[in-house]
């Protein structure tokens, strides 16, 4: 993971409103299973309140960020840090009416110039909505965890409530399928 390490490092240096804080997932077993991490290296942002009490953005980075996937890190780091979301009221209002925890998990290679497009409207929908958290796996690291999930190509998005999307759509259509077999609240709809 020292690539992944010297990067962070790297961002650091540009601000000192970041921080990096390294985990060892089989030694420090208490934060990889609070933040979900099943594999290494992986990023988890953090927000600090005013009082400097660590929060979880819920957005996750699997594997070394490098290429196009530096974008979709960025990303992460600017949502978790509170830049206002792109995403459309109806969109964000769809996120916010999920009741039920939602997983996104967003499928990208290095190379792929569309994969942070999509890995960037599933961190704006775990912004937007409390029950969803978004990750963004770096899938030629985890050819294991490729084949588990039978990925073909990328970008591609899977939802835990069965949505399996391959390429990048338009916002409306994106949201409607990941959201596609969510339990929503008793007046939420999912438009776009």
């Amino acid at each position: 993971c020292l690539p992944t390490r010297q990067i962070l490092d790297a961002l650091v240096e540009l601000s000192d409103r970041l921080d990096v804080e390294e985990r060892n997932p089989l030694l420090d077993h208490g934060d990889a299973q609070r933040y979900g991490i099943e594999w290494a290296p992986s990023i988890v942002p953090l927000w600090l309140d005013d009082e400097g009490q660590p929060h979880d953005s819920r957005l996750r980075i699997v594997g070394m960020p490098t290429g196009f996937e530096f974008v979709a890190l960025i990303k992460a780091i600017t949502v978790a840090g509170g830049s206002p979301l792109t995403l459309s009221p109806d969109s964000q209002r769809a996120a916010a009416d999920v009741r039920e925890p939602l997983t996104l998990t967003v499928f990208s290679t290095p190379s792929c110039p569309h994969c942070p497009g999509a890995a960037a409207l599933a961190f704006e929908l775990a912004a937007a909505g409390p029950q969803i958290t978004a990750t963004s796996v770096e899938a030629t690291s985890f050819p294991d965890v490729v084949r588990r999930f039978h990925i073909t190509g990328v970008p591609k998005t899977i939802s835990s409530a069965g949505a399996d999307i391959l390429g990048v759509h338009p916002e409306g259509l994106f949201v409607e399928q990941v959201l596609a077999g969510a339990t929503l609240s008793a007046d939420g709809t999912v438009t776009g």
